[in-house]
């Protein structure tokens, strides 16, 4: 087969294909290691390397979404308001929202630390006097609170209860009982007080006046499992915060956690 003059030239002008070499191979690998080891946030890798900043945690956190029209409502009142009420049965994911409100503030750099609190009140058992500190002493009344903010760190490399540990260590993260906040004032924070129904009305007047300049501050209960019956103050004060402050109700038709969980809900009425 013959070719033109024309023909040759354009063969000739074509680009060669380069084949990689063993040299560019290995540039190209360390070029893209030191790309991983530039990136602004640990790699999940490496051993013992995990983000402890809350600006560095922020990629990592579990997005929450609203699963009912309730559920809508009581993150659209987190979002836009600085104290926010509710009250609803068990499974309506009262406290992983409001949880996961606070640790998204945190993150976001909108305040500077987490202050979770819970009445020490047990439910119709007592179990006596426990060892240890103010936290030792606390935990076992805490750990619905642990579970949800696990929960929403359950992505960050290194661990959630890694990552909560060293928060508490650096004070980011407080664990308090109620009874302890008389006489404080919360500046910066976001505060979240569950079981909200084992508290008495003057508990409740205490703490709600404990907030201070950029705050934000979340009640949730449920008014039908109070362990302290008539004493419990929390009905009252949604009563007379109604109008001024938002207050969401969750009925049985939200409950998400299981739908064993909502039948026994009707059942045991």
């Amino acid at each position: 087969m013959e070719y033109t003059a024309s023909e040759i030239e354009e063969i000739l002008l074509e680009p060669k294909v380069e084949y990689p070499t063993r040299s560019r191979k290995r540039a190209k690998v360390k070029e893209i290691r030191q790309k991983k080891q530039s990136r602004p946030y640990p790699n999940p890798k490496v051993k013992g390397q995990f983000p402890t900043s809350p600006a560095q945690v922020e990629p990592y956190l579990l997005p929450i979404y609203a699963r009912n029209e309730a559920q809508e409502q009581f993150l659209w009142d987190l979002l836009h308001t600085e104290i926010s009420f509710c009250s609803g049965i068990a499974g309506t994911g009262k406290t992983l929202l409001a949880v996961s409100h606070c640790v998204e503030l945190l993150c976001k750099e909108a305040v500077e630390k987490i202050i979770l609190c819970r009445p020490a009140v047990e439910a119709d058992e007592h179990i006596g006097f426990l060892p240890g500190g103010v936290r030792e002493k606390l935990d076992p009344y805490l750990y619905p609170l642990y579970d949800a903010l696990e929960q929403k760190l359950v992505h960050v490399p290194g661990g959630g209860k890694r990552l909560i540990e060293s928060w508490i260590t650096q004070g980011m993260v407080e664990i308090a009982p109620l009874g302890y906040q008389r006489g404080r004032t919360f500046r910066n924070a976001a505060v979240l007080l569950d079981e909200s129904q084992n508290a008495t009305y003057s508990q409740l007047k205490m703490f709600l006046t404990r907030i201070g300049e950029n705050s934000h501050m979340v009640l949730t209960g449920d008014l039908g499992q109070s362990d302290i019956g008539w004493k419990s103050g929390y009905e009252e004060v949604l009563q007379r915060v109604y109008g001024s402050f938002p207050v969401v109700g969750f009925s049985e038709a939200d409950c998400v956690r299981s739908e064993n969980c909502k039948v026994l809900t009707r059942l045991l009425v």
